[in-house]
């Protein structure tokens, strides 16, 4: 399985995940207000091409959005991905930023899922399943990324893919 971003062998930091703003508030049918900033929020390679898989088959948060908004998320998607991918290729973006930005974003998706859990509604608890679901895919490319970077330490040889 391609684990994406996680084994990219980029060159220099990025920015930290600290400075990444948050996600706009979630309309009730499950659009967000702004499609652009919540795709800027998500650090992690994998869970975009989840979000995107999720949107392309219309399932959990993503199957009661109408077909406009279905266009617009996936749109921002696939261009937070290439912007990722970029950063990756011009050497602005490492190996340890990316891991240090997704250790950040899986404390800061399991706080959004409490919040959303809080509001006590059925679509709350639609989008903390949801953040919840996210935060499994970031603990998996993860793992993979510091398996294969102990397993490139122990061979003695770097690997590198690209996201």
């Amino acid at each position: 399985k391609n684990t994406g971003a996680a084994h990219a062998k980029p060159e220099a930091a990025s920015s930290s995940a600290a400075t990444r703003k948050a996600p706009t508030p979630l309309a009730e049918n499950g659009a967000e207000e702004d499609d652009f900033g919540f795709a800027e929020a998500i650090s992690s390679f994998d869970v975009l091409t989840w979000e995107l898989e999720e949107l392309e088959h219309l399932r959990g948060v993503y199957s009661r959005f109408p077909p406009e908004a279905a266009r617009t998320r996936k749109d921002a998607l696939e261009f937070r991905k290439q912007l990722i991918e970029i950063k990756v290729g011009a050497g602005q973006l490492t190996m340890d930023g990316y891991l240090s930005q997704l250790r950040s974003s899986i404390g800061a998706e399991q706080k959004l899922a409490m919040v959303h859990k809080a509001k006590g509604t059925v679509h709350g608890k639609l989008w903390a399943v949801h953040a919840l679901k996210r935060v499994k895919v970031m603990r998996d490319e993860l793992l993979g990324a510091e398996q294969a970077a102990t397993g490139a330490e122990e061979g003695g040889e770097a690997q590198e893919a690209q996201p």
